[in-house]
């Protein structure tokens, strides 16, 4: 499986993204009280913050270019 536009994915490949995305559109969409409330939610450490909505969104895409690019932050 590749990341361009034009590739197809079919069948087990496809299930998977699909239960990907919807795992993680259920973590984003969880309400910041959660943490209190118990259960499962997104949170960045040290800082001690849940995370949801469009924060999680940057938080994962901030630490994905990090591993990526591991000078990124300074």
């Amino acid at each position: 499986m590749s990341d361009k536009p034009d590739d197809k994915v079919e069948g087990p490949a496809l299930q998977a993204l699909h239960r990907d995305a919807e795992r993680y559109r259920w973590l984003r969409e969880r309400p910041i009280d959660t943490i209190y409330m118990g259960g499962v939610f997104v949170g960045k450490t040290p800082e001690n913050e849940v995370l949801n909505g469009i924060y999680c969104d940057a938080a994962v895409d901030a630490a994905r270019i990090a591993e990526q690019e591991p000078d990124a932050g300074e």
